[in-house]
């Protein structure tokens, strides 16, 4: 026995005999998009139809949820900021490298003066904000198709060079950071022999030696010490105002700068003591120095 969905009759077969509605069994509903072709009912008009619950199927089916034109278009502006944003600091970084090799033969990132550390690390904050906007105009145009991707080759090739600048420069800038912040632990801990400059004169019997350098703000703190060993040349000396010069260096072995000091004041120094001093040089890159005794 089946119940009519139409009238509510109890029957067996195929069709209702109250109304002539027909039965179908669970998986009996024609498919969806298809068309319901005319059967006659028994006692009815051949020209009446069948329609199925299916008849509502478009109204329920669930809609794709894009974005409007309006917020696509902030986007792109927004995106065009960025790449805006990128350029910049790719130009500010190619200035602070061109600049520093026109006036010093070298590129000077963060071992040079406060302000291109400063620059510096604008300009890489900047290039890696180009780096992502590009990054997120790639991800939102191919993986989530909002918006277009440029259609000129013109304009691909420009992105293209805008993520390859940015990602490579910001690389550099990133390397010479390490390789400063390593060289500046070196320094405070005074250990590396490399930064220092041994010095002795057999006539007069003193020897000088840098025994660190140290950063802080603009300038670099180069420590020395002087030491009488008269006694091992032949006759043991005093001495008093001896004046020691310095020549400064960066880690190119580039020249900076020149200064000179009283190792030893009006105190005298006998055989066998030992005289700090240092030098105070207004630049961040200086990585070795060398001393000698001014007669």
């Amino acid at each position: 026995m089946h119940k009519c969905t139409k009238c509510g009759t109890e029957f067996e077969g195929n069709f209702c005999p109250e109304c002539g509605e027909k039965w179908y069994r669970e998986n009996d509903y024609p498919a969806c998009g298809t068309s319901v072709e005319s059967e006659e009912k028994p006692g009815g008009d051949a020209s009446e139809t069948i329609v199925t619950p299916e008849e509502n199927f478009e109204e329920t089916a669930p809609k794709r949820k894009t974005l409007s034109e309006k917020t696509v278009k902030l986007l792109d502006k927004i995106l065009l900021a960025l790449y805006i944003t990128g350029t910049v600091g790719i130009v500010l970084f190619l200035g602070i490298v061109i600049i520093g090799a026109a006036a010093y033969g070298k590129v000077y990132l963060f071992d040079g003066y406060t302000f291109t550390v400063v620059l510096s690390i604008i300009s890489i904050i900047f290039m890696m904000i180009g780096l992502l906007s590009v990054i997120a105009k790639v991800i939102l145009c191919f993986s989530l198709k909002i918006g277009t991707f440029p259609t000129t080759w013109v304009k691909r090739i420009l992105l293209l060079l805008l993520a390859i600048c940015c990602l490579s420069f910001s690389i550099w800038g990133f390397v010479d950071c390490g390789i400063v912040n390593s060289e500046k632990d070196d320094y405070g801990s005074g250990s590396g022999s490399s930064y220092n400059d041994y010095t002795v004169s057999p006539s007069l019997g003193l020897s000088l030696k840098v025994t660190s350098i140290k950063q802080s703000g603009n300038y670099s703190y180069v420590y020395c010490s002087i030491t009488n060993i008269s006694s091992l040349y032949g006759t043991a000396t005093m001495y008093r105002y001896v004046k020691v010069k310095a020549v400064f260096y960066d880690r190119y072995n580039t020249m900076l700068d020149t200064d000179w000091t009283y190792a030893i004041d009006s105190a005298w120094l006998s055989s066998g003591e030992v005289k700090t001093f240092y030098f105070m040089v207004r630049n961040t890159s200086v990585y070795s120095a060398k001393l000698s005794i001014i007669s």
